[in-house]
């Protein structure tokens, strides 16, 4: 939980937050930023060609605490054959399989 400090008309309040939440290399906020005060919702995404492991969505809930679970964005393991290739092979009818 985090703490701030505002003035509101020459007044002095001080409002819980969330902390700040920093991204994993290879993820963004969806809206583009993040806010940390009270009752936020922050959508997470991964860049093309990762996977989002955890909470795609958070909020930040009265006591000070994001919901949810922290997000890490693992690659993809991407196969991919020239189109002349499975031109080819599609012609005389082999199939192929591949699992990860």
């Amino acid at each position: 939980m985090a703490m701030v400090t505002v003035m509101l008309g020459g007044v002095s309040v001080t409002v819980k937050t969330c902390a700040p939440m920093t991204l994993p290399e290879h993820a963004y906020f969806v809206q583009g930023q993040c806010s940390h005060e009270i009752n936020a919702a922050c959508g997470i995404r991964c860049q093309t060609g990762y996977q989002l492991h955890g909470s795609s969505l958070r909020l930040c809930n009265e006591d000070g605490l994001w919901t949810g679970t922290d997000v890490t964005c693992h690659g993809q393991f991407q196969f991919q054959l020239p189109l002349s290739f499975l031109l080819f092979v599609g012609r005389f009818g082999f199939g192929f399989v591949f699992k990860g």
